[in-house]
């Protein structure tokens, strides 16, 4: 469908020093990872299920509407806890 070929098959994403294989009609663009490594993915409301391969560039307004987008962002480790913060 205009020069680009929509699948459910896996296509790997990259946060921070972990891998995971998501199917590509998961991802918002319904290819994989945007330029520069950032993750969306986008599910529908109420059965938070991936769109069909292929629709992204066919949804209506409603499936905007019912569209719930997942940012995933790696923020690196937490750190010590609360008992590592010093005292003033």
């Amino acid at each position: 469908m205009n020069g680009r070929t929509y699948t459910a098959q896996p296509v790997e994403a990259t946060l921070g020093p972990h891998r995971f294989m998501f199917p590509a009609n998961l991802y918002y663009n319904q290819i994989g990872p945007f330029a520069g490594g950032a993750v969306m993915l986008a599910v529908f409301w109420s059965g938070f299920n991936a769109a069909p391969p292929g629709n992204y560039p066919e949804r209506s307004m409603e499936d905007g509407y019912r569209q719930v987008t997942i940012e995933l962002r790696y923020v690196g480790r937490a750190g010590g806890g609360w008992g590592t913060w010093r005292r003033i």
